[in-house]
């Protein structure tokens, strides 16, 4: 006797598929130092939205650059140790995952990037 359920491999595709852009878009933002100096810099909580200023924008175009179409996502700089959240959800299953960006030789700060990301 064999079960086959197409319609639960098509979800655990889609989130195997949101959580591989997430790693990804946090691995690439991780390892660029102009982005990690500009992540550092800041003293305070910050949502990063296209126009965010110089630095920011930059990088809310290369997590925008890198999401597919059918998704939609919103990054945040946080202090390591928050507890780091939006002010409202979606109504929609979402995916979050962060990195910690951790002190360069001229910044002695201790950052978490988070994104969250959901189908549209």
């Amino acid at each position: 006797l064999f079960v086959v359920s197409k319609g639960n491999n098509i979800l655990e595709t889609k989130q195997q598929k949101i959580e591989e852009v997430g790693k990804a878009v946090l691995d690439e933002i991780s390892q660029n130092s102009d982005y990690r100096n500009v992540i550092l810099s800041i003293d305070r909580e910050k949502e990063i939205f296209q126009d965010s200023g110089i630095g920011f924008g930059e990088i809310w175009k290369t997590v925008n650059d890198r999401i597919l179409d059918t998704l939609e996502f919103r990054i945040k700089v946080c202090n390591l140790e928050s507890i780091c959240s939006l002010d409202n959800y979606p109504e929609k299953d979402v995916y979050t995952r962060s990195v910690a960006i951790t002190s360069n030789l001229e910044i002695y700060r201790h950052k978490q990037f988070k994104i969250w990301i959901w189908e549209k």
